[in-house]
């Protein structure tokens, strides 16, 4: 039986010419790895009617741990989206947040994660964890502290 082997992003998608750089390759790379990921999460997450977003919203709000503005959610957001009133507007429809709107301010509403979206988060927390766990499993936390850090650096210098 053969192992496994790492394949590079060249391999990957199958490009015969060289990269005309490093920062080509590594961002193609980086491109390739998100899609990927976000794949597989969505794929073994499989939730009817909660895109990743959604999810994403819900997780803010329960770590607020109180009504929060949508701007502020909005600024939170792992994967940044101009839709997030119609987000907000799904989750409540769907029964998973609360909206009132600021009485300062009528443009302004706060969002907050009720009892129903609580219980769907809380659902999701082992599955996540064991998703999070067969992603990195071939990886030590000291190369997934490294990564975490260049990532860290890469946003810095954007």
């Amino acid at each position: 039986m053969s192992q496994k082997k790492i394949e590079n992003i060249k391999d990957t998608i199958k490009q015969k010419a060289p990269f005309k750089s490093v920062q080509q390759e590594t961002i193609i790379s980086l491109i390739r790895t998100t899609a990927q990921v976000k794949t597989f999460v969505e794929s073994k997450l499989d939730i009817d009617d909660l895109s990743m977003q959604q999810y994403n919203v819900l997780r803010i709000l329960r770590g607020a741990n109180k009504a929060i503005p949508i701007m502020d959610i909005s600024n939170r957001l792992v994967e940044p989206t101009k839709g997030i009133t119609r987000l907000v507007n799904k989750l409540e429809q769907a029964g998973y947040v609360e909206k009132s709107q600021c009485k300062k301010d009528r443009r302004v509403y706060f969002i907050q994660v009720n009892q129903n979206g609580l219980e769907l988060l809380k659902s999701l927390d082992h599955k996540i964890t064991n998703i999070e766990q067969e992603i990195f499993k071939g990886m030590s936390e000291v190369k997934l502290k490294k990564l975490t850090v260049l990532l860290d650096e890469l946003r810095f210098y954007m």
